[in-house]
């Protein structure tokens, strides 16, 4: 496993997406690297970049795997779509997977796109559009806990708290 390239137009930046589609869409990929690749080797990159005040971002996962002929390939993102019936004797699937992904990928604004090379390997780029995260970036940062003098610049923000526990649920305001 490789993963490298990670760039962004500011490294700094944080960006608002949909963090589970995403998640989907790329272990979608990875798992099917991963499950036609007996031996070699899977690589994952990511770069973005800025596109009409947003952020570009694209993934690629490339295997050193079995990969698939033009004809395949030609075919590939139609639903219960694999190489053949034995494909899914030997590997299991539905064939639905890469379907649903390239769909969530352009309800995002991007989408995923394919190569291959019969016994040479396959590669997917998975795009989708961020934008720029709104808001105090100190906060926005998981690895910054929260300190008296920081939770002061929340005032007057509407947040949503949820908690099954009534007396957790009576309080103060910030």
């Amino acid at each position: 496993w490789a993963i490298n390239d990670l760039t962004a137009p500011n490294p700094d930046d944080h960006l608002r997406y949909d963090p589970v589609r995403v998640r989907q869409c790329l272990s979608n990929l990875v798992s099917n690297a991963v499950k036609f690749t007996r031996e070699g080797r899977v690589d994952i990159s990511v770069s973005a970049r800025l596109h009409d005040g947003r952020t570009c971002v694209s993934i690629s996962v490339s295997d050193t795997g079995m990969g698939m002929s033009p004809e395949t390939l030609d075919r590939l993102f139609e639903a219960f779509t694999q190489a053949d019936a034995s494909t899914t004797r030997q590997f299991g699937g539905t064939g639905l997977g890469l379907t649903i992904s390239r769909r969530l990928a352009r309800l995002m604004g991007g989408d995923i796109q394919a190569t291959s090379v019969r016994d040479r390997g396959s590669a997917f780029t998975f795009t989708f559009l961020a934008d720029p995260a709104r808001g105090d970036a100190a906060f926005l940062s998981a690895e910054k806990p929260a300190t008296p003098g920081r939770v002061g610049r929340l005032r007057g923000a509407r947040v949503l708290l949820t908690d099954d526990n009534a007396i957790n649920r009576q309080g103060g305001r910030l």
